[in-house]
């Protein structure tokens, strides 16, 4: 069965469960059906780099978090945190001050066999921390002050009490220190580890990176029993094909296996394929314009909420996303647990928009159809990032 999944939900393949060596040495019927093969993984993404030092791309971190590296925890399927390289962790409260003491696995190896620590972990915390790093989402432990390595497998971070603050640990993976530490700083993004030499601690490792083409992966046959032991497949391949079409054809043809982030104008195609499948989540992504208040064609309120007023959100759902989404409320998405669920959205209201319009001082003053103030039109320059336009044109969500 072809399949057509997203990202996060692609790692379902990866895992296995239970005495892996042990099926794959019987050689039974079963074992043959269960392990083997290459799952092929194609999107319009290509992968940056494999060095969370550097990356801020959603599938390098993907490919990171859930194939080359382990994270210190992980979500369920209700989102709560559960132990993933951290076996477990405990919180104590001091004033403002909260104490967070994670305890690791002792079984987690880097692939070249030097096992994962503590150390690993407060190497990472350092050098996000450190200003020369330049780490392009430092903000997300902006909270946290300080870490101290306990043991071995023990590490406690000093924070300041925050909601969310297990979340960095879901999407920080430890970077290897015996391999990056002696690396300064200023030097981690350009460091060959990220595309030619990296050294992880997941259920794949590193083979080959092509680039502009795919990142193979093979199974980790040492990776613990208990985080689900050697995975199915013998080897994850992610290849970045940019064209749509292009895309679909391989994913057709059987060349690709998974095909992440659909253009909407191919569901029916897909949906009419008898060997395909297509699988619709909700995600936290989503398109906005942000109206420049520094600029006084937008420093009136009035004028900022009647331009939303006058775009009309539902039909670019309808129309480019062929119904595959959702008007946004704002920033938070309704799986997040901060999402206000009484809060709505903003109507399509012309009429509304052109009454808080006339109200700030914007009329067609000299009947040219064109509104203006004080001599100057209402008019500006509208630039669109090509990231935006990618979602509006291809993504199902």
């Amino acid at each position: 069965m072809k399949v057509l999944i997203g990202s996060a939900a692609t790692m379902l393949l990866l895992a296995g469960c239970g005495d892996a060596a042990k099926r794959v040495s019987t050689g039974s019927a079963e074992d043959s059906t269960r392990f083997g093969g290459t799952a092929v993984v194609a999107s319009l993404t290509e992968a940056s780099s494999m060095n969370r030092f550097a990356s801020v791309d959603d599938i390098s971190q993907e490919l990171q978090n859930y194939v080359l590296f382990t994270t210190l925890i992980r979500y369920d399927e209700n989102l709560e945190p559960v132990p993933y390289l951290a076996q477990r962790w405990d919180t104590t409260s001091a004033g403002d001050e909260l104490i967070l003491t994670f305890f690791l696995r002792q079984d987690i190896l880097w692939h070249d066999g030097v096992p994962t620590t503590a150390h690993d972990v407060k190497f990472t915390f350092d050098r996000i921390k450190d200003p020369a790093t330049g780490y392009p989402r430092a903000s997300t432990l902006a909270n946290y002050d300080s870490a101290v390595v306990q043991d071995s497998f023990t590490v406690r971070f000093f924070l300041r009490r925050h909601p969310g603050f297990m979340d960095p640990w879901r999407s920080t993976a430890p970077m290897p220190e015996h391999v990056l530490g002696n690396v300064p700083a200023a030097e981690l993004k350009q460091h060959p580890f990220g595309s030619e030499t990296p050294t992880g601690n997941g259920p794949f490792q590193f083979v080959e990176h092509r680039t502009g083409d795919r990142w193979v992966f093979e199974a980790n046959p040492a990776f613990p029993e208990g985080l689900g032991g050697r995975p199915y497949i013998d080897r994850f391949v992610y290849r970045y094909i940019e064209e749509p079409t292009t895309r679909l054809a391989e994913f057709l043809a059987g060349d690709v296996d998974v095909y992440l982030i659909v253009a909407p104008s191919q569901v029916a195609e897909i949906e009419a394929a008898p060997q395909a499948r297509i699988v619709s989540y909700a995600n936290r992504n989503y398109a906005f314009i942000n109206w420049n208040g520094r600029r006084p064609l937008f420093e009136d309120r009035r004028v900022r909420r009647a331009l939303t007023l006058a775009i009309n959100r539902q039909e670019i759902v309808d129309a480019v996303q062929r119904g595959l989404g959702q008007v946004a409320k704002g920033p938070v998405p309704p799986n997040h647990w901060a999402y206000h669920t009484d809060l709505q959205p903003f109507i399509y209201d012309p009429d509304g928009a052109g009454q808080l319009l006339d109200a700030a001082g914007w009329v067609d003053h000299d009947g040219d159809g064109v509104r203006d103030k004080d001599g100057v039109k209402f008019e500006f320059d509208y630039l669109m990032l090509v990231e935006i336009l990618l979602f509006l044109l291809s993504f199902v969500g």
